[in-house]
Parts: C-alpha cells; structure tokens; sequence
C-alpha cells in the first residue's frame, strides 16, 4: 500500500516523457486502500472543476485541473500515456521558444 507522499516522489522523480506511465505503474504495483482512493478521486474531480472554473482569470486557475488530470493518470493508462505526451511536446516547445538544441526523447512502451 502507498502513500500520498510516495505518489508524489515517484512523480517528481520521474523522468521527463516517462514519468505519469512510470507513476500508473507503481500505482498498480502499490494500490492504495479504498478510503485513498475515493479521496483521490474527489481532489482530482475538484482540481479538474475547480480549474475549469476559474481557468479564464488570470493566474494558475488552467495549471490547476493539471494536477487533477495527473491524479486521474494514475487510474488510467491511456490518460497517463496522454499526459507523458503533452509533457514531452511542451517541454520541446519550451526548449524550441528559448533556441535550445535538446530535446526530451521519445519513449516507447
């Protein structure tokens, strides 16, 4: 069984491209308990609603419902395979913006 904090780390030490697919993964490896998971599942609902609502002020209202989606990323692999994809292309639109060279690779699996 995993923890909140667990979840977390494996994110953020996930490796640019790869890291929601390596998240599901250790999620399924490690699954929460159902009280978790419910909880989960509401704070992703409220990110995503939440962000959705207030994503046409200003500030970080659309980066919120990212947070929600990356929780749903968790459950499903298509929604983490999906958001590796935004990752990396918005990674390399970054790098591109600033006149970088490198790139973050395409991962298969």
């Amino acid at each position: 069984m995993a923890t909140i904090r667990q979840y977390a780390t494996q994110l953020k030490d996930g490796e640019p491209g790869r890291r929601f697919r390596d998240l599901y993964e250790f999620r399924q490896a490690h699954p929460p308990r159902t009280l978790l998971r419910v909880g989960l599942w509401l704070a992703a609902l409220v990110l995503i609603v939440g962000g959705a609502a207030i994503g046409w002020l200003p500030g970080p209202g659309g980066f919120i419902a990212i947070f929600g989606l990356a929780i749903v990323g968790m459950e499903f692999r298509f929604m983490a395979v999906l958001l590796d994809l935004v990752e990396r292309t918005g990674r390399n639109l970054w790098a591109w913006l600033r006149g970088k060279k490198t790139r973050v690779p395409r991962t298969t699996a």
